[in-house]
């Protein structure tokens, strides 16, 4: 029995079957039993896609979860993003949490903040820092530091600057300008 709930707020839209938005201003939450908890302009729109808070987010991944922030989009099915500013969350399993800028789009990948990382890498990892990319093999790891790339299976960057971890199951602690 479809029920849609809409409890206080302004100018909100619950649509989807099941649906409910729970105040806050212009929120949608149409995807089946999807939820958009305050906040402005913010939408839920895939089957159970939750949204709370924050401003202009797209939690549209189905069983996605956004949380805060601004401008921040979990797309991917499971997927997650928690505060921040314009993070995007586009593959099954991927996760960031907080940053700006930051896109983890491998399946079961995360970025733990900073500024314009990227994780593209199945099951990549990106604690944080700038411009740090972990793509190519499965399991790429950066840790931190500026510009560092992990661009093969299990590679990892601990730091640096501009270091990248290219060989298969390599290793590279820190520094600048290794590879």
């Amino acid at each position: 029995f479809p029920v849609t709930i809409t409890g206080g707020g302004l100018c909100n839209v619950s649509i989807g079957s099941s649906s409910s938005i729970l105040g806050g201003a212009c929120n949608t939450a149409s995807g089946y039993r999807s939820t958009s908890v305050g906040g402005s302009n913010n939408c839920a729109t895939c089957s159970f896609s939750t949204l709370v808070g924050g401003q202009q987010n797209i939690s549209s991944g189905c069983h996605s979860f956004l949380g805060g922030g601004q401008s921040n989009i979990a797309s991917g099915s499971w997927s997650g993003v928690v505060g921040g500013l314009s993070n995007c969350a586009t593959s099954v399993f991927s996760s960031v949490v907080g940053g700006c800028g930051n896109i983890a789009s491998g399946y079961g990948s995360f970025v733990g903040g900073g500024i314009t990382n990227i994780a593209t890498a199945p099951c990549g990892f990106i604690g944080g820092g700038r411009g740090n990319t972990a793509s190519g093999g499965y399991g790429s790891v950066v840790v931190g530091g500026i510009s560092n790339n992990a661009t093969s299976f299990g590679s990892i960057v601990v730091g640096g600057i501009g270091n990248s971890s290219t060989g298969a199951w390599s290793f590279l602690g820190g520094g600048e300008g290794n590879n």
